[in-house]
């Protein structure tokens, strides 16, 4: 591993590490209950997103998933967060 990399991975808090942990959860797409395994920081970004945006998080994640896409809904789920979070920074 080069130096970079280490002082870098080094200064990462325990919080910044815990938010790459996968977490499944529960969700309903099309009426039927779903499980997705997102990184916590994905599903904290989701519920952020949701509350901002007045919906329930089964709704917004139905809303992202049903559009037409080339990978899984899992990647839909990642893209959508960080295009959000872009978005609302006015980086786009």
């Amino acid at each position: 591993m080069d130096s970079t990399k280490s002082d870098y991975l080094a200064g990462l808090s325990d919080r910044q590490l815990n938010l790459t942990k996968r977490v499944k959860r529960n969700i309903t797409l099309d009426g039927v209950r779903t499980t997705l395994s997102l990184e916590t920081a994905v599903w904290d970004a989701l519920t952020d997103i949701s509350v901002r945006e007045q919906l329930d998080l089964d709704t917004l994640c139905q809303c992202i998933v049903s559009k037409p896409r080339s990978g899984s809904r899992a990647a839909a789920l990642r893209v959508f967060g960080l295009d959000y979070y872009k978005r609302r920074c006015g980086s786009i």
